[in-house]
């Protein structure tokens, strides 16, 4: 009888040995990483810049200016060409670069912009001088919006041209702002 209880107390004793080593071993290999939804998710805030940009009317007479948020770039001039080649949001403006237009290049020199676009800036417009007039000065005084741009010269495919469209400017010198071509109107 005694070898009985004897064998019964040995196998509780394992049976407690081996519920502790479990214990230690579940307790001693727990991870310091903490499920992902307790995790810090790192928040990246991106910075962002306010452009105003410039296209035309549906009677093509004004530029009509558009608030456009997009995020920062160490070129803010390269970001306002961009934004125009892919043309207005709001329903009453209308684009003033044609499409399959690229930007080729910006600098700046002197307070003016040099732009160079691609051939489908002249090939591609419309045509008509006030739909020049509307491509000219929407480029002109979005660009002239950042005060270190007074002047901005047109280029094609890095060289200087007459005109687009019906040529009423001549592009081969810089152009200034036209404010008397901005819409009032909101």
């Amino acid at each position: 009888m005694k070898s009985i209880i004897f064998n019964q107390i040995q196998k509780k004793t394992k049976i407690i040995f081996i519920g502790l080593i479990v214990l230690i071993l579940a307790t001693g290999c727990k991870s310091n990483i903490k499920p992902k939804s307790k995790q810090k998710k790192k928040v990246v805030k991106k910075e962002i810049v306010r452009l105003k940009l410039y296209f035309s009317d549906k009677q093509a007479q004004f530029v009509i200016p558009e608030l456009r948020v997009v995020e920062k770039s160490d070129q803010t001039e390269n970001l306002i060409v961009e934004e125009l080649i892919k043309g207005p949001k709001e329903k009453e403006h209308f684009a003033i670069v044609p499409k399959g237009t690229r930007l080729n290049s910006i600098t700046i020199k002197d307070q003016t912009a040099f732009v160079d676009f691609s051939r489908e800036l002249k090939e591609k417009h419309s045509g008509g001088g006030a739909g020049e007039i509307m491509t000219i000065f929407g480029i002109v005084n979005s660009l002239t919006e950042l005060p270190e741009i007074k002047k901005v010269q047109i280029l094609i495919d890095g060289n200087k041209v007459e005109g687009i469209g019906e040529e009423l400017y001549d592009l081969r010198e810089p152009i200034e702002r036209r404010e008397d071509l901005i819409s009032r109107e909101d």
